[in-house]
């Protein structure tokens, strides 16, 4: 797998809208990515460029599949469907899961997959129709592999190992070649997310019947407990300011809140109450780290997107046509910002599916 330079945001979100107005025409239009068969479109991903959409299809059976679009701003190619090694054929019961892409800046997607009931393994693609690659060979990294994510620099991935205790951290440095165990605990860990400058990992914990949020220094992998209570606390990111954004269970059982801390813990504060929990995926942070997206539960708002600034001073909503929405992810395409979501088109429907809009001129 190529580890390139990193890509980051060197202008605003304003000034990009700014230059997308001059050079480029805003869509107007949102476009469904189509797919071949049926099933309910789950935990879209972009690319790094925004060129790619990576996204998963459940339908029921025991399988998950994961397909790649190709996309010109809104407007979506057809789909292509991830084959793992030793895959079956066909667009039903395909008898492999791949699922929670995370996106190299050389445009590779690393991913979870198993064939059959397998164990979990860490694969990797690149769009085109490809089969999958395996990361790391059992011979080095032995056990289930799970939750994938890319350091800022690209050079290394932290991933959940069930070789030891129910499931630690570990990280694997290409330039090396060397893994390191940076948890050892006999509780299970997941969700890892690095720093910007990639010397922390945030990390969620299964502990007391309930998930806690911890922070770890990597190089001295000194750790600290940074959110807990008696619910769950899940699925930390870093924004831009360097305060966690994360998902907490909300006062009502089976309904859940956005919020907010700052990177030494302190400050606890409220983004969003009765937010939808994304099947798989972090909170959706905009590509500059600033903005965060997210989807209502409540039936009665649930037909729109919304993206506050971090701090909450500024809210913007993305209204839809469709039922309910879900599952947002942000994407940067040459100074376009664009808006994937997971939707359901009425009340009746058997599926959802996947849309996307050019939210550009939004900003």
């Amino acid at each position: 797998m190529p580890f390139g330079s990193v890509t980051c945001f060197e202008r605003t979100l304003r000034g990009l809208a700014f230059a997308a107005a001059l050079v480029l025409p805003v869509a107007s239009q949102a476009g469904e990515v189509r797919f071949n068969g049926e099933g309910h479109a789950e935990n879209p991903a972009w690319s790094k460029d925004g060129k790619y959409l990576a996204f998963e299809v459940n339908r029921f059976e025991g399988d998950i599949d994961m397909y790649f679009a190709e996309m010109n701003g809104d407007i979506s190619k057809d789909s292509m469907q991830v084959k793992l090694p030793g895959a079956s054929s066909g667009f039903s019961s395909s008898d492999q899961v791949v699922m929670d892409a995370t996106w190299h800046q050389d445009g590779i997607a690393v991913f979870e997959g198993s064939n059959k009931g397998g164990q979990l393994r860490l694969y990797y693609a690149a769009p085109g129709g490809s089969v999958a690659a395996e990361m790391l060979p059992t011979t080095k990294a032995p056990g289930g592999l799970s939750f994938p994510t890319i350091s800022p620099d690209g050079n290394s991935l932290a991933f959940i190992s069930d070789q030891t205790g129910n499931g630690d951290v570990r990280t694997w440095d290409r330039s090396t070649d060397n893994l390191n165990q940076l948890t050892a605990t006999p509780v299970s860990e997941s969700f890892p997310s690095y720093s910007a400058d990639g010397k922390k990992l945030l990390f969620t914990r299964k502990e007391n019947n309930s998930l806690s949020i911890y922070q770890e220094d990597i190089a001295t992998k000194s750790e600290k407990q940074l959110a807990s209570g008696a619910g769950d606390e899940t699925r930390p990111v870093y924004a831009a300011d360097g305060s966690i954004v994360f998902f907490s269970a909300g006062k009502t059982e089976g309904h859940w809140d956005l919020k907010a801390i700052n990177g030494d813990g302190s400050n606890l504060h409220m983004l969003a109450e009765g937010i939808r929990l994304p099947i798989r995926a972090r909170p959706a942070l905009t590509p500059d780290g600033k903005w965060v997206a997210f989807a209502y539960d409540d039936p009665t708002k649930a037909n729109k997107i919304v993206l506050e600034t971090i701090d909450g001073s500024k809210t913007i909503e993305v209204p839809s046509k469709y039922v309910a929405c879900g599952e947002p992810a942000i994407g940067l395409q040459n100074g376009r910002i664009l808006l994937a979501y997971t939707a359901l088109p009425s009340a009746d429907a058997d599926w959802r599916f996947l849309d996307v809009v050019d939210i550009t001129d939004k900003f």
